[in-house]
């Protein structure tokens, strides 16, 4: 899958110290490892006050390296968890999400860089 300027790339830092004992989900990145940089990608993409820490979340693969996440994050302005899907893939030890539809906002995906705008 050709990576364009719209898709965001972020080298995982292996769940910040390279000690993952999971096994990987897809590429070489476990379910953890997926979770978090997840959360960290829509941390960057919305800017901060939003929270992602400890909140629930699940990932399928969808077929080779494909991936599905469900989790969620909080405004700063509404106490609530927001849930999400996000689509995309690993490559080795990268995520890229491709799509995300935030429940109870988005009616389909939308391409994840726009997200924040």
């Amino acid at each position: 899958m050709p990576v364009t300027k719209q898709v965001i790339i972020y080298v995982t830092l292996v769940v910040l110290c390279g000690c993952d004992t999971e096994p990987p989900v897809a590429g070489s990145m476990s379910k953890t490892s997926v979770c978090n940089t997840a959360g960290y990608l829509i941390r960057k993409e919305l800017g901060t006050g939003f929270k992602t820490i400890d909140q629930q979340c699940s990932v399928i693969n969808t077929g080779g390296n494909n991936v599905e996440i469900e989790s969620g994050y909080v405004s700063p302005i509404n106490p609530n968890a927001l849930r999400y899907t996000a689509k995309g893939y690993v490559r080795g030890n990268t995520l890229v999400l491709q799509q995300i539809r935030v429940h109870g906002v988005d009616e389909k995906f939308i391409r994840f860089t726009s997200l924040g705008g």
